[in-house]
């Protein structure tokens, strides 16, 4: 009799005992996955984070090669290598110097681009390096008029131009001092250098 009636007494916290400890088991298995899951995620964004540290890394080093190699570059485009109106400037720069200096005659030819190629140049370049030859026929006053014009292009149409040939000669025995008439026919030749950017140095683009 006393045992039953401490049973009764015993019962509820029994009861209550074995609810908690069933609520600690469901807190534990919880806490276990729930550990699990954010440790896997902790994994994950680490991975992630070095990932995205190296491509940092791999950013700031790309950012120094360019500062290191930007001035070079502005260098050549200040200098019109890449400037593909250059042709038709230098066109326009050599009528506007005959007009100017009232030349009674300025021809010239312009052969198609060619690859140029150098012992100096690397085989690997992601800058196509061409070549043209440039002929010049004018017919002056003096030889001062050979450094107008000279100085008249480079101002108006600069460009890569090298001379190669040049030859003067005389049009007649005695001078004539008229500005309507030459003393001095001139034939230069050049090469024109210019560059061109190859597939790798083009951006990719997508389909669609």
């Amino acid at each position: 009799m006393k045992d039953r009636r401490n049973w009764i007494y015993l019962r509820p916290a029994l009861i209550v005992i074995s609810i908690s400890l069933l609520f600690a088991s469901i807190l534990v298995q919880v806490g276990n996955r729930y550990y699990t899951e954010m440790l896997a995620l902790y994994t994950q964004k680490s991975s992630e984070y070095g990932d995205a540290e190296t491509a940092l890394t791999g950013v700031r080093e790309d950012l120094e090669i360019i500062a290191g190699y930007q001035e070079r570059f502005n260098v050549l485009e200040r200098s019109h290598l890449f400037d593909n109106r250059q042709r038709i400037d230098w066109v326009d720069a050599v009528n506007s110097a005959r007009r100017a200096m009232k030349l009674s005659l300025v021809r010239y030819q312009i052969a198609p681009q060619m690859p140029f190629s150098a012992d100096y140049l690397p085989t690997e370049e992601p800058l196509q390096v061409t070549s043209s030859s440039v002929r010049l026929d004018a017919e002056l006053l003096h030889e001062g008029d050979l450094v107008d014009l000279f100085h008249w292009m480079e101002r108006s149409a600069p460009g890569q131009l090298y001379l190669t040939q040049c030859e003067m000669n005389r049009s007649g025995i005695t001078l004539s001092y008229s500005p309507d008439q030459h003393n001095i026919t001139l034939s230069c030749e050049f090469s024109w250098i210019t560059l061109h950017p190859t597939d790798t140095m083009k951006e990719p683009t997508s389909d669609g």
